[in-house]
């Protein structure tokens, strides 16, 4: 919701609290990496992506978020 409201800030506190909370949820690594990526911070991005690979293989959209 926040990501729809231009919130990016407010959305990335509630990514963070959901990392924290489930560890090994990697949607949750991927759409940290798609803000990061939105906001120009490439390298968090790219961590975020491979975190995301790391922990489910199958997440297209991570690889090719780390492509961009």
């Amino acid at each position: 919701i926040h990501i729809r409201q231009e919130d990016a800030q407010a959305a990335l506190a509630d990514l963070n609290v959901g990392n924290e909370a489930a560890p090994n949820a990697a949607n949750l690594y991927l759409g940290r990496g798609d803000l990061y990526s939105m906001s120009g911070e490439w390298d968090r991005a790219l961590a975020d992506y491979s975190k995301a690979i790391q922990l489910d293989d199958s997440l297209a959209a991570a690889y090719a978020g780390r492509g961009l």
